[in-house]
C-alpha cells in the first residue's frame, strides 16, 4: 500500500479511499482540489498502483488493517482507526460494498 500526501499544512485531514477497482489516478484532482482546505491523504491500494506492479490485492479487510496499523499512526493524527480499529474496519467494508454496487 502507498500512500499520497497533499495539503499537509491545515489542522483537519480527509483520507481518500479510491473505490473498489480503480487506480488512486483519478481520485488526484479531487485531493488536490480538498487538499486547498485539509490534509488529504490519498490511498494506492495494492494491486491497483500501476506504479507497484508486485504488489497483490488480498481483501478489503487486510488494506483496512494495514491502513489503520501503519499510515494514521505514523502521522500522528488520532482516529478512528486509532481508536476503534473494528469500527474502521467496518466502515471501509460498507464503503467498499456500496461502491461495488454503485458500479454495477
Amino acid at each position: 500500500m502507498k500512500y499520497f500526501e497533499y495539503g499537509r499544512e491545515n489542522p483537519e485531514l480527509m483520507v481518500m479511499l479510491p473505490g473498489g477497482g480503480v487506480c488512486y489516478r483519478g481520485a488526484e484532482p479531487a485531493a488536490r482540489a480538498m487538499a486547498r482546505k485539509y490534509p488529504v491523504i490519498l490511498v494506492a491500494y495494492d494491486g491497483f498502483n500501476p506504479d507497484e506492479p508486485e504488489t497483490e490485492f488480498k481483501s478489503v479487510p487486510d488494506e483496512a488493517r494495514r491502513l489503520g496499523d501503519k499510515v494514521f499512526p505514523n502521522l500522528g493524527h488520532g482516529t478512528l482507526a486509532g481508536e476503534r480499529p473494528e469500527q474502521f474496519l467496518q466502515e471501509v467494508q460498507a464503503a467498499h460494498q456500496n461502491t461495488l454496487e454503485n458500479t454495477r
